[in-house]
């Protein structure tokens, strides 16, 4: 038996029979879903020779995910082949069109050849 309300002021308490294992595993999924309220972070992906209007639509993916509360990471991949120049012009771009909707929550990083930056959607 389970005690479903504290006893009232005429000392009683409303009980019904259940499950042990099915009460814990409901309790510990109680548990569990208050736990994962941190946003989800998903990763986009960008290219150096990447065209203009395919970071807007990229960006309108991610511009419906921030709008849900999630946190978006933009990165920017890169090979050896790649011009500083285009690089530089390309996150430029990024940050332009990202800024309308979103604000960023930590600086650019650099991980090795890739360049990256959290962001989240503005207040």
């Amino acid at each position: 038996m389970v005690q479903v309300s504290r006893v009232d002021e005429e000392g009683t308490c409303t009980a019904k029979i259940v499950s042990l294992s099915k009460y814990k595993y409901e309790k510990q999924k109680k548990i569990r879903k208050s736990l994962s309220n941190t946003p989800e972070q998903k990763e986009w992906w960008f290219k150096p020779n990447i065209q203009e209007r395919d970071i807007i639509i990229k960006l309108e993916k991610i511009k419906g995910h921030v709008s849900k509360g999630g946190v978006a990471k933009i990165v920017l991949r890169h090979d050896k082949k790649a011009l500083k120049e285009d690089i530089d012009k390309t996150f430029e771009l990024i940050e332009k069109y990202y800024s309308q909707f979103a604000e960023p929550i930590s600086e650019k990083l650099y991980e090795g050849k890739n360049q990256s930056i959290l962001v989240k959607q503005k207040k």
